[in-house]
């Protein structure tokens, strides 16, 4: 099964299908849906729930695992771009290597928690929630 791209995946289909943002809302038929909803999935923006994801599996007569999958790895490949980008202007900007800046990544990330978490405690402490 080839993986593609879930927003051009979804462009595409509804081309083939002739169908315009109104006439595949109207198909959809759950009422939180809109035409800006439709505009976002086909450009990667946000994704479609689960409840969506089978209406456009029966519109489209395709299974919903290949839409789901489609999803999935277009939202893995979307974090993954940001993760890479991030990593390689650290490394830049600190002038280290891409192994140091996976690590100052990490240690930051460590940090933010402990920091959170001590903040959520204190306001607990505050509330008498503690």
């Amino acid at each position: 099964m080839e993986i593609r791209e879930f927003g051009q995946w979804l462009y595409e289909l509804r081309k083939q299908h002739e169908l315009t943002y109104e006439e595949l809302v109207e198909k959809i038929n759950i009422p939180k849906i809109e035409i800006k909803n439709l505009k976002k999935w086909e450009r990667n923006i946000e994704y479609p729930d689960l409840e969506t994801i089978y209406r456009l599996s029966e519109i489209f007569n395709i299974p919903s695992e290949e839409l789901l999958t489609s999803k999935e790895q277009t939202l893995k490949k979307g974090v993954g771009k940001i993760n890479v980008q991030l990593i390689r202007f650290i490394s830049y900007i600190l002038n280290v290597s891409i192994y140091t800046a996976i690590w100052i990544m990490r240690i930051v990330l460590v940090l933010a928690l402990i920091i959170s978490w001590s903040f959520f405690i204190g306001v607990c402490k505050q509330n008498g929630l503690v």
